[in-house]
């Protein structure tokens, strides 16, 4: 039976179909040829991989044969001692060789063969370098657009041309002088005020801010060495505010908190509110 293969290799790349149950040689091709197989069973497709003697003595009779294939296989296989049914290299696969030598001086294949770079060239990297190191924060989808590249070049040309990395920035509470010295005593009096055997609420807030502020997964800075930036932002700004707490009694919240202010209640206080029902239940 003739068989079309269609699997994943080098052109004229040199084939066996082996049995799956017995894993005898049951057909011989190439990739993307046609090959004569003995028996219909179930087989597996393995590549042979030729090494630098096989290529050599396959272009060296070639030669001396009169560039004849079929003297060349026969040669090939008396040789190296193949079984009857055992792979030689296919008349495109010798042909290849040849062509190799007389183009390259050698029958291996050149390393560094292939599609040539279009998009990774000095030129875009220079730019990239340039656009980046002019807008740090933008994103490299923005960038990529404004280069005319598509993103996942840019992206290959910040990690492996550049090694450029996105460090996270760190939002953190804009701090006055005298806040660090206010914090340290707010900690002491805290830890004076703790009475043994205490029932410890671990509790926290988190803040939606509504101002439009930035979301730090998503805000980056593109740059070689880590800038050790961060972002400050105002302390009380328009935002909704979520409060949960646990203890060994269980859960309290989640408390959604729209407006604080003069007007509205403190979060202390509705935190104290909080506790006071959950014990009163317990």
């Amino acid at each position: 039976w003739r068989l079309k293969l269609n699997v994943q290799g080098a052109a004229n790349q040199t084939v066996q179909l082996r049995s799956a149950t017995t894993s005898a040689v049951v057909g011989v091709g190439t990739v993307e040829g046609v090959v004569c197989v003995r028996s219909l069973m179930p087989f597996s497709v393995v590549a042979m991989v030729w090494s630098g003697e096989h290529r050599g003595f396959a272009v060296r009779t070639f030669y001396e044969s009169g560039r004849s294939y079929i003297i060349t296989q026969r040669a090939f296989r008396q040789h190296f001692n193949i079984p009857r049914h055992g792979p030689v290299p296919h008349r495109n696969v010798i042909a290849s060789w040849v062509s190799a030598l007389e183009e390259t001086g050698s029958t291996m294949r050149r390393r560094g063969m292939g599609r040539r770079k279009t998009v990774r060239t000095p030129e875009n990297v220079a730019l990239v370098r340039a656009a980046v190191e002019q807008s740090p924060t933008r994103s490299a989808r923005k960038h990529a657009t404004a280069l005319n590249m598509s993103e996942r070049s840019l992206r290959r040309i910040l990690h492996k041309d550049l090694s450029f990395h996105p460090y996270k920035i760190m939002a953190v509470q804009a701090l006055m002088p005298p806040d660090y010295q206010n914090r340290v005593i707010l900690a002491q009096e805290m830890l004076d005020r703790i009475p043994p055997r205490s029932t410890f609420f671990s509790s926290d807030e988190a803040h939606f801010h509504l101002s439009g502020a930035v979301n730090k997964q998503n805000f980056r800075y593109w740059s070689e060495n880590n800038p050790r930036q961060v972002q400050e932002r105002p302390l009380h700004s328009p935002k909704v505010t979520v409060w949960c707490a646990i203890s060994k009694f269980g859960v309290i919240g989640p408390y959604f908190l729209r407006r604080m202010g003069a007007q509205q209640p403190s979060l202390h206080t509705v935190m104290f509110r909080c506790w006071k029902t959950f014990l009163s239940l317990n």
